[in-house]
């Protein structure tokens, strides 16, 4: 996720929020009180003490801890009593269950009936690595995290997991939350790029499912932002904040003009992509650079131990995983991919590359090239024209045809490149072959748009 400014300054906020909105209180409500420490009910009788530690040497209670004091009150005043203490078995899975979200093994069952160390057994939980997992359950609810963008739409937000295993870690390693709250907010400027995940696990609408014009474009941003602000507040203040965005809250002291206060610390955060180890992510992007290369060098040596059929030497069938298709270097602005029959029902691509010489690939969003398409399927937020070339492989980011049988989709690169290799699949990840297109056709158009197409490849040269 891209974060533009520091955040740190985010805390001073607080301090606005303190004042009233109006004439009227608004601090007066119970929940703005300060912290007290209330006398535990049947405190001589139980033999505690206010503060929660242990009874005095002698003293006889019917339970150990204050808060169940509390309890023990209340069950009193309505003619009830504790139940009688669970048996160990019972106990055991409650408090795995708890701590853990799972069920004890019968091993685990066995070692406890045989110990029976109630200590040890919460000191394992505890130390679990299911312990974070089921602990970050709670606080990814808070924040609604998801793993798609929501709204009617809800498309696939396949980067977001970053955050979960930041939240997951932060409960295993016991992170101080003071800690932990700056880490979410302004962790791009503490070493913990991942927990600013937390800003953008909001809501949000992509730019091609909101309206083009100029006024819509205005309003899906504002309504991004107010989402992480309305975020913040109800995670990290408890308040109801999104109601100042048009006035002063009624009820929480929170006015418009702290709202916007709020606003402005955010003002600067966009969602996007955002390598979290840069000097990593190069290396691996420069290794994989280096190995295409090696991989064109490979098939072009094998190439001429292929039989030779018609005017050239034949290439594999078609597969769903991954094709290769290569040519002659020819310089382009423009190449076309038509596709005139499938397997079965509308033809899917999985990310269309095209390499120019040298083995970079210079279809992709990334490197400024653009995408348009024939027959579009009419599915909202699914198999998007701009998923053919956003670099990220799989079924739920690809593009599909709205068309049985037929479709094209074209790349233009921002200038006029020399190319010699075409890369396309209907699924990289190699889960699905249907839609998978049979028939074929590549061409390619140089800068000068009078110049005619000029087919490069096509099925017919496969066996």
């Amino acid at each position: 996720m891209k974060l533009l400014p520091s955040l740190l300054l985010f805390a001073g906020v607080t301090t606005a929020l303190a004042a009233p909105s109006s004439d009227r209180d608004a601090k007066a409500h119970w929940s703005f009180q300060p912290l007290t420490r209330p006398a535990v009910p049947g405190t001589a009788a139980a033999g505690l003490t206010n503060n929660g530690s242990d009874p005095p040497a002698g003293a006889t209670a019917p339970f150990s801890n204050p808060i169940d004091g509390f309890i023990a009150a209340k069950l009193a005043e309505n003619g009830l009593t504790f139940s009688p203490p669970a048996d160990p078995v019972t106990w055991l899975r409650r408090v795995t269950l708890d701590l853990t979200g799972l069920p004890p093994t019968p091993e685990e069952t066995a070692d406890f009936l045989t110990g029976k160390s109630y200590q040890g057994v919460v000191d394992r939980l505890l130390a679990s690595p299911r312990h974070g997992e089921r602990q970050a359950q709670h606080w990814l609810d808070v924040v609604r995290y998801a793993d798609t963008h929501g709204f009617e739409v809800n498309t696939e937000r396949p980067n977001a997991w970053p955050y979960r295993d930041y939240v997951i870690n932060a409960f295993n390693t016991d992170t101080p939350y003071d800690r932990f709250i700056r880490d979410q907010i302004a962790g791009d400027q503490m070493d913990e790029p991942a927990a600013t995940g937390f800003l953008v696990t909001a809501s949000l609408l992509l730019p091609d499912q909101t309206g083009a014009d100029e006024p819509s474009k205005r309003l899906a941003r504002q309504d991004a932002i107010d989402e992480i602000v309305v975020n913040i507040g109800q995670t990290f203040l408890g308040l109801s904040i999104g109601c100042a965005r048009c006035h002063d809250h009624k009820f929480d002291p929170v006015t418009a003009r702290d709202y916007y206060a709020m606003q402005a610390f955010v003002a600067g955060v966009e969602y996007g992509e955002q390598d979290l180890n840069p000097a990593r992510a190069r290396a691996s992007r420069e290794e994989a650079g280096r190995l295409r290369v090696e991989l064109g060098d490979l098939d072009r040596k094998l190439s001429v131990l292929v039989p030779l059929a018609k005017s050239g030497h034949l290439r594999p069938m078609v597969n769903a995983r991954e094709n290769v298709d290569r040519f002659s270097p020819v310089k382009a602005k423009r190449l076309r991919f038509t596709i005139k029959s499938t397997n079965s029902l509308e033809p899917c691509i999985d990310e269309l590359e095209v390499f120019e010489t040298g083995g970079k690939n210079i279809a992709a969003a990334a490197a400024g090239a653009r995408s348009t398409s024939g027959g579009d399927t009419e599915v909202p937020g699914r198999h998007l024209r701009r998923f053919i070339n956003d670099g990220v492989y799989g079924n739920s980011s690809s593009w599909m045809s709205g068309t049985p049988g037929k479709g094209w989709v074209e790349v233009e690169f921002p200038t006029e490149k020399t190319i010699d290799r075409v890369s396309w699949g209907r699924d990289r990840e190699g889960k699905f072959t249907d839609r998978l297109a049979t028939d074929y056709q590549i061409e390619i158009q140089p800068a000068d748009t009078a110049a005619p197409w000029q087919p490069v490849a096509d099925a017919a040269d496969r066996q």
